[in-house]
């Protein structure tokens, strides 16, 4: 009985951990604490939740010219708490809302730090669109 308990806690933990392509990606970019946060698959943090449910957490970064970096993010649940609902919501959010609650928590980690340039969304779940965003606004002649 131990054994099934110790491999069932194995596999849960596993289960949450970034796929390796998204670790590889975000290593890319993302240091330090905003890296850690970023890939922490422990129960209720961001690849927990991004893994969970689908579509349901959004990633904001900011990065200064000396290379520092601060992030913020948000989840469906987060989102149900700031509209004052807990239990029995319905799931009717948007990305954009994801996105304005992860830019809001990343702009409050950024106050004070003398990182000048602003957040914006890195990530929705763990698709990574930081840097592919204005390559799909580009007009081709």
């Amino acid at each position: 009985m131990k054994n099934i308990s110790l491999l069932l806690l194995l596999i849960l933990m596993v289960g949450c951990a970034a796929p390796e392509a998204v670790r590889k990606e975000a290593s890319l970019t993302l240091i330090g604490d905003c890296k850690k946060i970023f890939l922490d698959g422990s129960v209720g943090h961001y690849q927990y939740i991004s893994q969970a449910v689908d579509k349901s957490t959004s990633f904001a970064l900011a990065i200064g010219s000396n290379g520092n970096q601060v992030c913020g993010w948000s989840s469906w649940k987060a989102l149900r708490e700031a509209r004052g609902c807990e239990f029995f919501c319905e799931d009717d959010y948007t990305h954009e809302e994801l996105d304005t609650l992860a830019i809001v928590s990343c702009e409050q980690a950024r106050k004070g730090t003398g990182i000048k340039k602003g957040c914006k969304v890195y990530a929705r779940g763990n698709e990574i669109i930081w840097g592919k965003e204005d390559a799909k606004n580009l007009d081709f002649e």
